[in-house]
């Protein structure tokens, strides 16, 4: 099954996220925008497991999470990879003033590669898609808007705990399901 590691987004943020979108799709620009409703921030693609590794990598996740208390981030400020004059993915970006997101990351990549997945070799960018280019039209309509929107402040909200999800691909998108959890420290 096609796994993930995530950490799951509240639904008022969705709203204010879905809201923010639908101001994009007004420029009319070549963009594959992501269902709102599937937005998650996620620490891994883990792409097919078998149903016998949930076990395991929720052990390695609940390894790499002890001691981590619940933690706030704030979704602030819209962005795109590689940089918003020349985009090919739209995104919302985290600010993690508690330091403890980037060092739950790192411990979660090397539990995991102890089990035989491939550590990223790329640094790890806290963002939440909003949409994928598809072609440059639109691009001079699009572009101003989100440098318009590049300081924006969503809103914040309390990381509890690690998700194991499953993606079942579709026509129309993915849909996501939670398969396991690690609850943080209170």
């Amino acid at each position: 099954m096609r796994s993930f590691i995530a950490i799951n987004i509240p639904q008022e943020i969705k709203t204010k996220i879905a809201e923010i979108q639908r101001k994009l799709k007004e420029t009319r620009a070549d963009v594959k925008w992501v269902n709102p409703e599937g937005i998650h921030l996620t620490l891994k693609f883990l792409a097919d497991i078998e149903k016998s590794q949930v076990k395991e990598i929720l052990s390695a996740i609940k390894t790499a999470s002890e001691g981590v208390k619940s933690f706030s981030l704030e979704i602030a400020s819209v962005g795109a990879f590689p940089k918003v004059e020349y985009p090919r993915v739209l995104w919302i970006g985290i600010n993690d003033e508690t330091n403890t997101l980037k060092p739950l990351w790192q411990r979660t990549e090397e539990n995991l590669s102890k089990l035989g997945f491939d550590k990223e070799e790329r640094d790890f960018n806290p963002h939440l898609t909003l949409g994928r280019v598809k072609s440059l039209k639109g691009k001079e309509k699009l572009i101003p808007l989100m440098l318009q929107s590049k300081d924006l402040s969503i809103g914040r909200f309390d990381v509890k705990r690690i998700s194991l999800m499953q993606s079942v691909l579709k026509p129309d998108g993915a849909e996501y399901s939670e398969i396991g959890k690690v609850e943080l420290l209170f």
